[in-house]
């Protein structure tokens, strides 16, 4: 069977999407083509476009809320009850013009606390960055742990990144769900000062690739953690609903982190 399936967001300079679902087609004996959808804007004109050619996407940075309140609007489309809580979605089925959303991003999330065995239960944690991967981690830690998010406006319940000092000495776990250190953002340095987090257990990235950590000076006791794992499990658990087959995550992660090592 055929699957035309995508990757939704902008700039997509550069993503490891393609590579993941073109071996996960292949082990599967299925003809995957997925393809980059950059959008600079998404509005309801190209979006309609977007469902028509494509069984299903995949969406990242910048359009993970915007995607969710597009797909809301439509009585006819189904969003599962995760993605009500979060007003985000990473992964998009199409049933004949049905839309049907979800966010594996969860799944990605567990699984790296899982293949690093975390604990995130009665920490300090700050949230870079606003976005729908933001708003997905608040879901799942917000209940059990301190909350601080910081962005470059700040907002409701939202810091500004010049306030971060005053809270960094607080903070155990710090989160990066900004577009720094993802492509094409990759040496680009975190708008606050590493120096001020003297209690820091672990930083979580969601970028990947081996500049993620070149430019960050936090203490060598600090575990710093990249994107990779996130990016390999939510990309499974998305190929599983479209496809309806039941890859696991442990059979596949080391081949394809050795496709993408090969790659890039």
């Amino acid at each position: 069977m055929d699957y035309k399936l995508g990757i939704l967001g902008w700039p997509l300079e550069r993503t490891y999407s393609p590579i993941i679902h073109s071996y996960l087609g292949s082990i599967c004996n299925l003809n995957v083509l997925y393809q980059k959808i950059a959008e600079r804007e998404i509005n309801k004109t190209n979006f309609k476009d977007i469902n028509k050619n494509f069984d299903g996407y995949n969406v990242t940075v910048p359009y993970k809320s915007l995607i969710y309140n597009l797909i809301n609007e439509e009585s006819s489309h189904q969003l599962d009850n995760a993605s009500h809580e979060i007003n985000a979605v990473n992964t998009v089925s199409n049933f004949e013009n049905k839309l049907i959303a979800t966010n594996t991003d969860i799944i990605g999330i567990n699984q790296t606390i899982k293949s690093f065995d975390l604990d995130f239960v009665n920490k300090n944690i700050l949230i870079l960055g606003s976005g729908g991967s933001s708003k997905t981690f608040q879901y799942m830690f917000s209940e059990s742990n301190e909350i601080y998010v910081a962005s470059r406006q700040g907002g409701d319940n939202t810091i500004q990144y010049s306030e971060v000092d005053y809270i960094a000495n607080e903070v155990d776990v710090l989160i990066n769900t900004t577009p720094i250190g993802m492509p094409p953002y990759e040496d680009q340095i975190l708008p606050i000062s590493h120096k001020k987090f003297k209690n820091l257990k672990v930083f979580f990235s969601l970028g990947y690739g081996s500049n993620i950590f070149i430019n960050n000076s936090f203490e060598k006791s600090v575990l710093c953690i990249d994107g990779l794992t996130m990016l390999v499990a939510q990309a499974v658990a998305s190929f599983n609903i479209w496809t309806s087959k039941g890859v696991i995550f442990d059979d596949v992660f080391n081949k394809i982190k050795e496709r993408l090592s090969n790659e890039y």
